[in-house]
């Protein structure tokens, strides 16, 4: 849409959309076609305050590149088949006050697998205030599946000058289920939670990490901390992993893997930034091991480990025990009634303004079963449920759930 230079933005109350017609199969793009499905290019105009729901987007290389503010990526079935780039299958960038749910991203990148800067999803450059929730995120050839990473672009000079690439903050990853991937699960590489939370709970993790990329090195962890930081002061604070459920995390133990594999890891950055795992379940297999990196650099307690030998002295009140999950040979994670992880947890609350929780102890789970249903919160990313108690809606199901 081009108004000759005028603003392309809708307002908070009243946002521009191009969302498919109710019962009808809208496909943008084809395999192999032009590089970008959609694109909000650079000319000067601003497109804040978007809805885009409901399409199936392909791109050459980029299902969608977006920038702006108030942006709500709902429901939509993203592909990049055959693509790689130093970009991601979906990026955004300068993006602010965001919500990107329950989108369906798969069939991204080079069978069997693409460059080390190609992702599935990419929230980059100076993009904070970020909601992601209820996606689908597998079977990609890409390096990571969500990545969080803040590229400088020499604005309006490089160097000191530049005014760009600065730590992330104010970050929800949560109820997303995530599998299939060449490098790591969830990477958050310049964040600074000192300057607003970045958290991830109620995800299922598992199967990722298992080929190096195209060239150079790459980090093969479900959940991953890199503790980079590209430009400004290094980031500092805790980074939050709860209830979440991760799983055969990082087979690749090639050498471009050496410290930076397993179920959870921090790469560096101040001794200050830590990642603090509470309330979460680790499943890995022979050859996989659970925590790497900079180990004083995690903390947590109330963690149940189990498929290895013993549990990381990082934490404390860990479970060794099988979780006993309904099926993991079909990757079916939720726990059974007499599993090691119920009413196993800490009483721990997301603190995402996007998504507030129900009440002052009450949580929801990766189903939008309220927490707790037993004495205590469950481990992992699901609470036990026998089919009768309190229970609230979990994702957002149609566009009005989110225009509003």
């Amino acid at each position: 849409m081009d108004k000759q230079g005028a603003s392309n933005s809708g307002t908070a109350a009243a946002p521009m959309a191009l969302i498919a017609y109710p019962g009808a199969t809208v496909t943008v793009g084809v395999a192999g076609g032009l590089h970008y499905g959609i694109r909000t290019p650079n000319i000067g105009t601003d497109e804040d305050y978007w809805v885009i729901s409901q399409l199936h987007i392909v791109g050459g290389t980029q299902s969608m590149d977006v920038s702006g503010t108030g942006w709500k990526i709902v429901g939509n079935e993203m592909q990049c088949p055959g693509a790689d780039d130093q970009v991601g299958c979906f990026e955004m960038s300068n993006g602010n006050q965001v919500r990107f749910y329950g989108n369906e991203v798969h069939n991204a990148g080079i069978n069997p697998t693409s460059s080390k800067f190609y992702h599935a999803v990419y929230f980059s450059t100076d993009s904070n205030h970020i909601d992601v929730g209820w996606n689908h995120i597998h079977d990609n050839f890409t390096c990571r599946a969500l990545q969080f990473h803040s590229s400088p672009l020499c604005s309006p000079t490089c160097g000191a000058g530049d005014t760009t690439g600065f730590d992330m903050f104010d970050l929800h990853v949560h109820d997303n289920l995530i599998h299939g991937d060449n490098c790591n699960g969830i990477n958050f590489a310049t964040v600074d939670p000192s300057k607003g939370t970045v958290e991830a709970y109620n995800n299922v993790v598992y199967h990722v990490g298992l080929m190096d990329p195209l060239q150079l090195g790459a980090s093969f962890s479900c959940i991953y901390v890199a503790g980079i930081t590209n430009n400004g002061v290094a980031g500092t604070g805790t980074v939050q992993v709860f209830n979440n459920t991760v799983a055969d995390c990082s087979a690749n133990n090639s050498a471009n893997a050496s410290g930076s594999r397993g179920a959870f890891g921090v790469a560096g950055g101040p001794a200050t930034l830590i990642m603090n795992l509470r309330n979460n379940i680790a499943y890995q297999l022979p050859g996989e091991i659970y925590i790497d990196g900079v180990l004083a650099q995690i903390t947590g307690d109330h963690n149940l480990w189990f498929g290895l030998t013993g549990a990381p002295t990082q934490t404390v009140s860990n479970f060794t025990s099988d979780p006993l999950f309904v099926n993991r040979a079909a990757s079916d994670y939720h726990i059974t009634s007499t599993s090691p992880a119920k009413d196993a947890g800490l009483t721990v609350l997301a603190n995402n303004p996007f998504v507030p929780n129900p009440g002052p102890t009450i949580g929801n789970d990766k189903d939008g079963i309220l927490r707790p249903q037993g004495t205590a919160f469950d481990l992992g990313a699901y609470e036990f449920f026998a089919g009768t108690g309190p229970t609230r809606p979990s994702a957002p199901t149609a566009v009005k759930a989110v225009v509003h």
